[in-house]
């Protein structure tokens, strides 16, 4: 993010404008990464019987939720979503598809880190996982990105 601020203050460039146009890459990404993490068999998902379940020999011999598999199919959906939006054109205020990218990335996140096994261990028994706590101020600063955005798509053009 410092080095995408001195890009644009160099060029003289918007910020948030950047940031909109990395959404759907970022989001891609994203998706490509959970599919990495599949394949090495990191970040393994709760213990499950589902139909679905993947056994990871790498870790051990139980079924479990592929719940890398569950973020990439997330992240895919949002970066389709983020495209659909960006090609659309017209004009948007700046930051708005930035705060959707973080509310809908980090929400999904959210959610599904109840399927994902506990990564650090001195947060037993507190009600939020780690993943769930970082995503938080992401999805705060989305919503602030996501309303300004609308804020400026209403204000009447000078």
């Amino acid at each position: 993010l410092l080095a995408l601020g001195l890009f644009t203050r160099t060029r003289g460039g918007c910020f948030l404008g950047l940031l909109d146009s990395l959404t759907v890459p970022a989001a891609f990404g994203g998706a490509l990464v959970r599919v990495g993490n599949f394949f090495n068999s990191e970040i393994v998902g709760e213990v499950t019987e589902v139909p679905w379940a993947v056994v990871f020999s790498r870790v051990d011999d139980l079924p479990r939720h592929p719940v890398q598999l569950y973020e990439s199919f997330a992240y895919g959906i949002i970066s389709l979503i983020l495209y659909a939006c960006h090609r659309g054109g017209g004009s948007r205020g700046e930051g708005l598809l930035t705060g959707l990218f973080l509310v809908s990335v980090f929400s999904s996140r959210l959610l599904l880190e109840g399927f994902k096994t506990p990564q650090a261990a001195w947060m037993a028994g507190f009600p939020l996982s780690m993943g769930q706590i970082l995503s938080l101020p992401p999805i705060l600063i989305g919503l602030f990105l996501g309303a300004r955005g609308v804020c400026l798509l209403r204000r009447p053009p000078v």
